[in-house]
């Protein structure tokens, strides 16, 4: 079952491109259901990472001392590292800018937390991550 609804989709998108024109990247989706949610390339379509964002609507990137991820994000963003070898940064996308770092740069601590279940979700109660802020770098919209 997808959750994710149109607006979710377009900070997704905005995440993408803020992130790509800072490198000059160009980006595409990855399509509904697949681990990670987009793809960087060079000028010479090169792969040079996956790109998995996680919405934080509502929020800006100074609201919290932690970003979260689910450990099963975590394990699913290795595997496509080990799949492409290239790395996969994950980013979280707030209303006044992103933070990001490759997974392999990440620290933090795990818990057991999540979110109110939602019907039809199996996965809203689950191991985290805590991931520290201060390991993240930020681009400003």
């Amino acid at each position: 079952m997808k959750f994710e609804t149109p607006k979710d989709f377009a900070r997704q998108e905005r995440a993408a491109k803020c992130f790509s024109d800072k490198y000059a990247y160009c980006y595409s989706s990855q399509g509904d259901f697949s681990s990670v949610d987009y793809e960087m390339k060079n000028e010479s379509f090169d792969r040079i990472c996956g790109f998995e964002v996680k919405g934080c609507p509502n929020q800006n990137m100074d609201s919290h001392r932690y970003c979260i991820v689910s450990m099963k994000k975590i394990v699913d963003c290795q595997e496509e590292q080990i799949k492409y070898g290239k790395p996969v940064v994950i980013c979280w996308a707030f209303d006044d800018g992103i933070l990001f770092n490759k997974i392999d740069n990440l620290t933090g601590t795990f818990k057991k937390g999540g979110r109110k279940p939602r019907k039809g979700s199996v996965h809203d109660l689950e191991m985290i991550v805590c991931v520290e802020r201060e390991t993240l770098q930020k681009i400003c919209f």
